[in-house]
């Protein structure tokens, strides 16, 4: 992009943008940190750890995607005046670091994933195989771009998103593939009734990681745009947010006991939705016994009613 004004709007848009995903993320974190404080941290203790370090990440991607831009906002404000000042090496050196955590943060996202797709399908190894080679190969990638040169140049930056959204579209075929199947299964035991499409649907959405992939194809259109800022293509702006986001609604899910693993989960979620629509047949409803005493109607005194 060549008109420094647009650069430094698109800036702005992406800090914009980058903070209000991530106030939607810390306050989803912050449910998840409450169910870990309620119903334990000893199960899924590698999820949870992940997760938690997957925010932090997130938070220090933040802060330094807001540092980066105003500095690169600096420079375009220079050129405007007339200057031929050049963004400075710090500026340089930021977008680099700040490479390097979102890479960080998308390998640990990545193998949030791959740990529950290996889950859903009975802990087989063969099947995420080729989803851990291209992570590591994401892995290479990403970091062999953020350290061979201080230039900003995002061509091997987006491969690796690219990579990346590739083993996460594999992993969301596997992933909802298996929910759709087991919710088959269930439904095949126990009827139509067992299993509601609403629920498999948002079952296979969520658990799989497709809100993460929908943001990743939107941004590597708006990075193959030539009107949008280098620095926001550079970076993994507001994509380095959504890295967070996915895993950790998995993560709630896990720690609410509503996440799918076998046929018994939709058993059991079929079985919490009966009891929510209508009573149970060994409802017990408490009777006072009474005993009345009747009197002739020429008796003018008042019926009398003794409690047991």
């Amino acid at each position: 992009m060549d008109d420094p004004r647009l650069e430094k709007k698109y800036s702005r848009s992406t800090q914009k943008g980058e903070v209000f995903i991530y106030g939607a993320y810390a306050v989803m974190f912050g449910f998840y940190i409450y169910v870990l404080r309620t119903r334990g941290f000893s199960k899924n203790r590698f999820l949870a750890v992940a997760t938690i370090v997957l925010f932090l990440l997130c938070t220090v991607h933040l802060g330094l995607l807001l540092v980066s831009t105003e500095l690169f906002n600096e420079s375009y404000e220079a050129t405007v005046v007339g200057s031929k000042s050049r963004p400075s090496l710090t500026a340089f050196n930021l977008n680099r670091i700040t490479n390097v955590v979102y890479v960080t943060s998308n390998i640990i996202a990545d193998t949030i994933f791959i740990f529950r797709c290996y889950a859903i399908w009975d802990f087989r190894w063969k099947i995420i195989l080729i989803p851990v080679l291209a992570t590591l190969g994401v892995a290479g990638l990403g970091y062999f771009d953020s350290g061979t040169s201080l230039r900003i140049s995002s061509s091997m930056f987006d491969l690796s998103i690219l990579m990346s959204l590739f083993t996460t579209f594999m992993l969301m075929g596997l992933t909802a593939g298996r929910i759709w199947w087991l919710a088959h299964k269930a439904r095949q035991v126990g009827g139509r009734k067992m299993t509601s499409q609403y629920y498999t649907i948002c079952s296979m959405i969520l658990e799989s990681g497709a809100l993460y992939c929908a943001g990743g194809i939107t941004f590597i259109i708006l990075s193959l745009n030539q009107n949008i800022s280098e620095v926001v293509a550079t970076n993994g702006a507001i994509l380095g947010q959504l890295v967070g986001v996915a895993p950790t609604i998995i993560a709630v899910r896990v720690g609410l006991g509503r996440s799918v693993e076998s046929v018994d989960s939709f058993v059991t979620s079929a079985r919490s939705r009966m009891r929510r629509i209508k009573p149970t047949a060994d409802t017990a409803y408490a009777i006072e016994p009474q005993i009345l005493h009747l009197k002739p109607e020429s008796d003018p005194g008042e019926m009398k009613v003794e409690y047991v």
